[in-house]
């Protein structure tokens, strides 16, 4: 029989949700102060950093010259869309926004990646995934429920 185990990108994708979960609600008053391109600046070099020991000698031992202009094209389309601007986006909502609400943006965004891939075929639906769109659905829906201190804080004094 043959077990279905995580690899060791999704522990790094799973790692990386939580430490960006806890950076936006860590470092609100930070991401508030700076500009959007210090705050991004600063947490890309401290990813790289952190990062490198698991993929350094992967990228070393490439053939850069056999990768040919099309994965070029779309490694571009991720990093320039999916992920600059992305964070620009979730940066400059972060200084007009709760976390809370961010964080739902957060959470529904590897669901939308899954819909899209099913969507243009490359994608295949598994009971993992869909066991995984419930928890997404349900960290939305507690991140909606949550209050915030000042929210509690007005309950108290009615």
């Amino acid at each position: 029989m043959i077990v279905d185990r995580p690899c060791h990108g999704d522990l790094l994708v799973l790692g990386a949700q939580f430490s960006y979960a806890l950076f936006l609600s860590l470092f609100n008053k930070f991401i508030k102060k700076y500009s959007i391109f210090t705050v991004n600046k600063w947490m890309f070099l401290w990813a790289t950093i952190i990062v490198w020991p698991f993929t350094g000698f992967h990228v070393s031992q490439t053939e850069w010259a056999a990768v040919n202009f099309t994965t070029w094209m779309e490694t571009a389309y991720v990093v320039v869309f999916g992920t600059f601007l992305g964070y620009i986006l979730i940066v400059n909502a972060q200084k007009v926004l709760r976390p809370t609400v961010v964080a739902i943006y957060n959470y529904v965004q590897p669901l939308a990646a899954v819909i899209v891939s099913l969507a243009i075929g490359i994608g295949v639906v598994k009971w993992s995934q869909g066991l995984a769109v419930l928890f997404v659905f349900a960290g939305v829906w507690m991140v909606t429920k949550s209050k915030s201190r000042r929210d509690m804080l007005e309950e108290e004094k009615r």
